[in-house]
């Protein structure tokens, strides 16, 4: 109805009963009865053709790459089906058919495909519960963890991206954190760990995708960003927890693989939580978790984007300091008692957005070998 609207034309032929039916429309407004016409055989579908109206919409031609992005989404979230995207305007006609037997999986890959990955093969799982109207509510979750420090997380609903997400992304944290937690504590993975690990520990390095299918959605407002039907939550998070502990128990090696990168993260966290100054060597350590290239045997260098992770570790480090930005760490190591001292810079980088190197109190003393090894870590 809003696209039949927003063309001034606008044309519908359904295949359908055997026959083929047709009807006319111009800003929404019919310019015939629907009309029966010749037989269609065994033929069913419908076909759209339409003109946007120019006078409301300031943009009246497509962009070829734009409807591939969105038909590519549609053929991931609908395993099986076949979509052809046919550019007639081009010379010669140019033409791409998306088909996905393995679905959200296979979105999963595609959006890893630049990536390292923990375990090469998304996990999925899905499932399909009554709702209290009488309809379904059918879930489909695919992920996939990766050596990166931040995660990326696609819901949807009916096929719409809901890009706020909603009741479905809550059940899904929820259950992700809480399923990581159990089997780890069932299998002993946790004995230098003081608490449970955290959303943040237990998303970092994520991939995933959530879809439903619900009978009778509830969104926030007419544009959908945001799912609300309050059942969607708890259905979603059984879904997950059974599914991702199934996976862990058939699983064993990459369950512990998965759990070893959060539990990194939650012990870098408990590096400096709490605490309102940073240490050097704490920048060191830091350093060390996120794999810094060490340039030679007292400079740590970081030139690429600043992880997410790492900006909410270093004491105050947050979105003042620009994502991008170059962020050089010097640690010069007194080689007599195997301290590290930042470099004046690194003290005014951390001044600059709100924390401060600690000054006053006495630098761990650490043992040189244990130094050494950091080092050789960084290195790998």
């Amino acid at each position: 109805s809003c696209v039949n609207a927003l063309s001034e034309a606008f044309e519908i032929e359904i295949w359908r009963q055997g026959y083929t039916w047709t009807q006319e429309y111009s800003r929404g407004i019919p310019l015939a009865p629907l009309k029966q016409g010749g037989k269609a055989g065994r033929k069913t579908g419908t076909r759209v053709t339409f003109r946007p109206d120019p006078t409301i919409m300031d943009a009246t031609v497509f962009n070829y790459d734009t409807l591939a992005s969105r038909l590519r989404q549609l053929a991931f979230l609908n395993k099986g089906l076949t979509i052809t995207l046919t550019d007639e305007r081009a010379d010669p006609v140019h033409s791409q058919e998306f088909h996905y037997e393995g679905g959200i999986a296979e979105f999963i890959k595609h959006l890893n495909k630049s990536k390292n990955v923990l375990h090469d093969k998304p996990i999925y799982f899905e499932g399909e519960r009554d709702l209290p109207n009488g309809g379904k509510l059918t879930i489909e979750v695919a992920l996939q963890y990766n050596d990166s420090y931040s995660d990326i997380i696609f819901t949807f609903a009916n096929n719409i991206h809901t890009v706020d997400g909603g009741t479905h992304l809550t059940g899904f944290r929820t259950a992700l954190t809480r399923t990581i937690n159990v089997y780890g504590q069932n299998a002993g993975m946790f004995k230098d760990v003081k608490e449970n690990l955290s959303g943040d520990d237990v998303r970092e390095g994520l991939t995933a995708v959530i879809s439903v299918k619900h009978s009778d959605p509830k969104f926030e407002s007419q544009t959908k960003v945001k799912l609300l039907s309050p059942e969607v939550e708890r259905i979603t998070g059984s879904v997950t927890y059974e599914g991702l502990m199934s996976y862990f128990d058939a699983n064993p090696p990459i369950a512990k693989r998965i759990i070893d990168k959060s539990l990194n993260a939650a012990r870098a966290r408990a590096v400096i939580h709490g605490r309102d100054y940073v240490t050097p060597e704490d920048l060191f350590d830091l350093a060390c978790h996120h794999r810094i290239e060490i340039v030679d045997a007292d400079v740590l260098e970081l030139d690429r984007r600043l992880p997410d992770s790492l900006a909410a570790l270093a004491g105050r480090l947050d979105d003042r300091l620009e994502q991008g930005a170059r962020l050089v760490l010097v640690a010069v190591r007194d080689r007599q008692e195997g301290a590290l001292h930042a470099g004046a810079h690194v003290a005014a980088l951390l001044e600059r957005v709100g924390a401060a190197v600690q000054r006053d109190e006495p630098h761990r003393r650490g043992d040189p070998r244990q130094v050494e090894e950091l080092r050789g870590s960084a290195r790998r």
